[in-house]
């Protein structure tokens, strides 16, 4: 059984704002939710907490687009981008029954989520979510890019990321 899409958007979602108030919506009007952090065990301070995600799990994040699983897409978005990209690739499935589907999210943030001073208030931030299901056990990054591409050059996407 699958995480549905809109599932794993939320939780990306939740992952790139740190709020754990965040929730995915389609209605035009929602206010944003009161920002909420998440909580951590007693023998962790908050700030290490934060330290691990910024440098350890989004640096990991941006070093798959250039170096690591997604680097075929990250070569074609570096180009003059004014946005941040993260990546997490995936595969689930069986080898046997031949049944492999590709996972694959970014998140475009308008901040350097991986800066050690980055804080996680007031960044803009898009998540897109692509899956292959029962295909050939690699990313389409032609596809992927020019998907990006499109959502980046929307007057939708232009006006969020632009707005203050």
């Amino acid at each position: 059984v699958m995480v549905p899409p809109v599932k794993m958007l939320d939780a990306f979602g939740k992952l790139a704002s740190q709020n754990r108030n965040y929730s995915l919506t389609l209605n035009p009007y929602a206010k944003e939710k009161e920002f909420a952090p998440f909580y951590t065990d007693n023998g962790v301070a908050y700030s290490n907490y934060l330290s691990i995600i910024r440098e350890k799990v989004f640096e990991g994040m941006k070093q798959a687009l250039y170096s690591g699983t997604a680097s075929a897409l990250g070569t074609k978005l570096k180009d003059g981008s004014p946005y941040y990209y993260y990546a997490k690739t995936g595969t689930t499935g069986n080898d046997e029954a031949k049944t492999k589907s590709k996972l694959f999210v970014i998140i475009i943030s308008s901040k350097k989520i991986s800066d050690p001073d980055f804080s996680f208030r007031k960044n803009k931030f898009y998540t897109i979510y692509f899956t292959s299901k029962n295909g050939p056990a690699k990313q389409n990054e032609e596809f992927q890019a020019a998907v990006i591409k499109y959502v980046e050059e929307s007057p939708v996407f232009k006006k969020y990321m632009n707005e203050k």
